[in-house]
């Protein structure tokens, strides 16, 4: 529990940073699907925002009333999802990995899924789902049936 009381307050000013910093996402290719309201990079999609580094093989932002402005992608977004060789490093060299992860800006919920470990030095927790409500603290670290949740700890 440690680690994860020292790595989510970290996880979570990454995700809440000021509007005024910007989002910088780049990608192989982007497909905007206008009538359906959906942005997706594909490929080698890398978003930096603050001290934060997202990498994934896909992310699609999905857009309230499901329209969406070529010219306007930092519109009001419902929820991001990205998936495929999913990595977010934060500052001090913590890494998140799983295998999907879905943020809801307007709640402040951030959900990872699959294979879900955080690590910082050489530490780490492993399990089958995260879900972190960035406005009210609490993070829940969860896993199937098959195996349970598992901790590394070693002393920096």
């Amino acid at each position: 529990m440690l680690l994860l009381a020292a790595l989510l307050p970290n996880l979570a000013q990454a995700a809440t940073k000021p509007a005024q910093l910007p989002v910088d996402i780049s990608a192989d290719s982007l497909e905007i699907r206008q009538q359906t309201g959906i942005a997706q990079f594909q490929k080698n999609v890398v978003v930096t925002h603050g001290g934060m580094i997202l990498k994934a093989d896909m992310l699609e932002a999905h857009y309230v009333g499901g329209g969406v402005k070529q010219d306007e992608l930092s519109g009001n977004i419902d929820y991001v999802q990205a998936s495929g060789n999913l990595q977010i490093n934060l500052k001090d060299g913590e890494t998140v990995t799983a295998d999907k992860a879905t943020y809801k800006p307007a709640s402040k919920l951030l959900i990872l899924s699959d294979n879900v470990v955080l690590t910082r030095g050489g530490s780490s927790l492993r399990g089958s789902s995260l879900t972190y409500d960035l406005a009210g603290g609490i993070a829940n670290l969860k896993s199937d049936l098959k195996q349970g949740v598992s901790a590394t700890l070693r002393a920096e």
